[in-house]
């Protein structure tokens, strides 16, 4: 299993599975990797069933997202879709229209 590891101004650590089963970590700016290595060996048993449970729901839904390492947005100021941390809050199109995770955006 994948972990994304997320730190933001933000109090409490978080656990979640996205859709390619992939652990995602938010947690503080201030919180060291030691600590968030410690959280998730105390929360295990929760993330193996979490992944559990999303397994069931992309095999019941037929959820197949295409996965798209990289996509580019003609928009020159990209700070006009983000909000105040850092999250895009502008869905943005890729040239085919279909549906696809992104993991990172290249503005002109």
């Amino acid at each position: 299993m994948n972990f994304k590891i997320i730190k933001s101004n933000r109090k409490t650590i978080s656990l979640s599975v996205d859709d390619e089963l992939n652990a995602i970590v938010k947690a503080p700016y201030y919180v060291s990797n030691y600590q968030i290595q410690e959280f998730i060996d105390r929360n295990n048993g929760w993330l193996e069933k979490a992944v559990l449970r999303k397994k069931k729901h992309i095999d019941k839904y037929n959820i197949n997202p295409i996965v798209a390492t990289t996509a580019t947005c003609g928009i020159k100021r990209p700070s006009a879709l983000l909000d105040k941390h850092n999250t895009l809050t502008t869905p943005i199109t890729l040239e085919n229209s279909v549906s696809a995770i992104v993991t990172t955006i290249n503005f002109l």
